[in-house]
């Protein structure tokens, strides 16, 4: 016989053995469940996935606003200027007056620590000369370019404390520090700042608040430029 034809042989025993027809059904139900429980199996699943609770959204923090004590102090000084000037003049103008009796004095420290500067420029650039009189032109010359920066930052300090009416204290102003020099010509910057100390001066003594002792005090420093200052030294004597 030949090899097909016994494995055809054989093909028929397994259809007409009745054991092993139902191995093969066995087999097929086998299947069947199996595809049961991984349907039921999905449909676990998706029931656990809809029976979750939605998460809560987390509310956001509440950033605290800054003080205004830092708002200001990021202001520029024009910013600030302008800040003030809206809010008070245009929003609130009921509270300028007492706004403006609260604000307080101009501080001229800086002014002060300005003018120290450039005095101490003047006596670097100074020249260390065994002859002449150390005040002639050739010393002027030396220092000049200080002496001008001197004059202007000298302007500014008498225009600042004349600014503050409330005061008056642009009177004390002193022009000690700037050096006589031998030729009148080059004493020109001198005697513009003390033009100015008296104008200023006059102006913030219409509206100082200084009592008679505190007057007398600063008459004293002025005295010591009696001729510069005549006329600064007539409106102190007319306040008192």
């Amino acid at each position: 016989m030949t090899k097909r034809t016994l494995e055809s042989e054989e093909e028929l025993k397994k259809l007409q053995d009745p054991t092993n027809t139902s191995v093969v059904e066995d087999d097929d139900e086998s299947d069947d469940e199996s595809d049961e429980e991984s349907e039921d199996e999905e449909d676990g699943k998706a029931k656990k996935k809809a029976a979750k609770k939605p998460r809560k959204q987390s509310t956001p923090k509440k950033v605290a606003r800054p003080t205004l004590k830092n708002v200001l102090s990021a202001l520029t000084h024009p910013q600030l200027i302008k800040m003030v000037s809206i809010f008070i003049e245009e929003k609130h103008p009921e509270l300028k007056d007492e706004f403006i009796d609260t604000v307080p004095p101009p501080s001229v420290e800086e002014i002060h620590a300005e003018l120290t500067r450039l005095h101490n420029s003047i006596d670097r650039a100074w020249p260390n000369s065994k002859y002449g009189s150390g005040r002639d032109h050739f010393c002027y010359k030396r220092v000049a370019g200080h002496l001008r920066n001197y004059k202007a930052g000298g302007s500014s300090r008498c225009k600042l404390q004349a600014s503050n009416h409330s005061t008056g204290r642009s009177s004390t102003t002193s022009i000690d520090d700037f050096p006589v020099f031998d030729d009148s010509k080059n004493n020109a910057g001198r005697a513009a700042l003390f033009k100015k100390l008296s104008t200023h001066g006059k102006t913030a003594l219409r509206y100082t608040t200084l009592t008679k002792p505190e007057l007398d005090n600063v008459l004293t420093k002025v005295n010591k430029e009696a001729t510069q200052l005549a006329d600064l030294i007539k409106a102190f004597n007319e306040k008192k």
